[in-house]
């Protein structure tokens, strides 16, 4: 089975062998600290922070999430060391996961019975059910040396029962969910260390944010909470296929999906609103500059309505309508030494999930971003930018997230920050 194929200029694949734990490695996250936090300018709205699990198990809510396992090392090493890639639940008889999951060396694609699926979460627990493939389908315009179109879908011997499936995300729904700075997760069982190995029973969840296409296949670069992100090439990425999505923590750590959580799901919304947004795909390293890189769904939906990975949606959309979205915060902001601080206030009933502020230079443009969760403690929640020039004027406004999307940004308040 193909794994870390490298291709195009700098990607290599994060799936994994179907050799066990012990000779590749496989899906989660990596966090890695990350030094020299430059702003960078950038012509879009702000980021909003992730919240760092860090090995964390999930909660077991996302039983969409399933892994792919050897066959023949299941039968004798049990689910743990049989994983190498992860899925997709999105109807009980389909799993969507990457096609370079499913590609052998030779370019033949893997054969169903030497492929099962398990359920569960647990990969060493006896609960872990486990389903046998009755079909494999490849996108037909699947390029391995780019990773163009790299999404497959799976057709199970019986359905899944007692476990929810995700939706897809469609097109017309797209606008209010894919932009840039939306909170996204990746869920996973692959390795938690860019330099080591370490690999979860449970999978895990690590909270990212979704990249301008500026920076998947323009080129550009992207600041997430202080840490400037470089974007990767027209001869790497593709965005009208791709997306790009990479999380720091409030710490400066960057969480990314890694080796073996290829095929897993990147997520937008909880609940009825989740989406299946992206598909692990490929990166360069883990936990790098630069983010992970996704097969986007929207442009695949076609090819997963045709092999029946497509379900009718739930009666709660994304965002059925404008009115649907949280209202702007209202916002305060204080001047310290070359630094802003934003505050947020908003409603309860909006439930929010991330708030996210922009500062713009008035001299150079250039547009620093800031971001945090909501706080349990009744206080309000804050973010702050540093590394500002003192004396200089900035914009500054702001957004929140709640499970239909991002309201749209506040007026501009004017700061300078102090000199001393």
């Amino acid at each position: 089975m193909t794994a870390n194929r490298a291709f195009a200029l700098t990607g290599t694949y994060r799936g994994v062998m179907h050799r066990g734990r012990a000779a590749a490695r496989v899906v989660c996250l990596a966090v890695v600290a990350a030094a020299g936090l430059i702003p960078a300018s950038l012509a879009q709205a702000a980021a909003l922070q992730p919240r760092v699990i860090n090995g964390t198990p999930s909660d077991g809510s996302a039983s969409y999430v399933v892994a792919l396992l050897d066959a023949a090392q299941y039968r004798t090493d049990g689910g743990f060391q049989a994983q190498f890639c992860g899925g997709t639940l999105t109807t009980p008889t389909t799993v969507v996961t990457a096609a370079h999951c499913l590609r052998e060396d030779n370019g033949t694609v893997s054969t169903p019975q030497s492929i099962v699926v398990g359920v569960g979460g647990n990969l060493k627990a006896a609960s872990l059910r486990v389903y046998s493939v009755a079909s494999i389908a490849i996108h037909p315009g699947y390029i391995p040396d780019s990773g163009v179109n790299d999404v497959a879908v799976m057709t199970l011997a019986t359905p899944v029962t007692g476990a929810i499936t995700l939706t897809p995300l469609q097109t017309s729904d797209a606008a209010a969910v894919m932009v840039p700075g939306t909170p996204l997760r990746v869920l996973g069982w692959g390795n938690m260390s860019a330099s080591g190995e370490t690999y979860p029973e449970s999978p895990v969840v690590g909270d990212l944010v979704l990249f301008p296409d500026s920076t998947c296949g323009g080129g550009g670069s992207y600041v997430v909470n202080g840490v400037r992100f470089n974007g990767f090439g027209s001869a790497d990425a593709d965005p009208t296929v791709m997306v790009c999505a990479s999380g720091v923590s409030s710490t400066g750590k960057i969480v990314d999906s890694c080796e073996g959580d290829s095929g897993g799901p990147l997520v937008f919304g909880a609940g009825n609103a989740a989406r299946l947004v992206g598909v692990v795909s490929w990166g360069e390293d883990c936990a790098t500059r630069r983010p992970g890189v996704y097969t986007r769904i929207t442009t695949m939906y076609p090819f997963l309505a045709q092999y029946a990975a497509v379900a009718p949606a739930p009666t709660s959309a994304p965002t059925s309508t404008t009115s649907a979205l949280p209202s702007p915060p209202t916002i305060g902001v204080m001047s310290y030494r070359n630094a802003l601080r934003v505050t947020f206030r908003v409603p309860a009933t909006v439930n929010p999930t991330a708030f996210a502020a922009s500062a713009i230079d008035s001299v150079t443009g250039a547009i620093s971003t800031c971001s945090t969760a909501p706080r349990s403690d009744g206080r309000l929640p804050y973010c702050t930018f540093t590394g500002l020039r003192a004396g200089r004027t900035y914009a500054v406004n702001a957004i929140v997230a709640n499970a239909a999307g991002n309201s749209v940004p506040t007026a501009s308040v004017t700061a300078v920050p102090k000199r001393r």
